[in-house]
């Protein structure tokens, strides 16, 4: 997930792997799988839930 409105701890909530680089995290996708097909979800729908005591 590449966003610029989550830091720390709400990054750990998303449960995904967070990513600070979009051209070098589909490089390395790329590279990995072999495989130059990607797909970009631009925004949500994500959630991020919130604990309020």
């Amino acid at each position: 997930l590449y966003t610029t409105g989550l830091a720390g701890d709400d990054r750990t909530l998303t449960g995904v792997t967070m990513i600070d680089d979009i051209k070098a995290a589909i490089d390395r996708s790329i590279a990995t799988s072999g495989d130059p097909t990607v797909a970009i979800i631009p925004e949500g729908p994500y959630v991020v839930p919130r604990y309020a005591a």
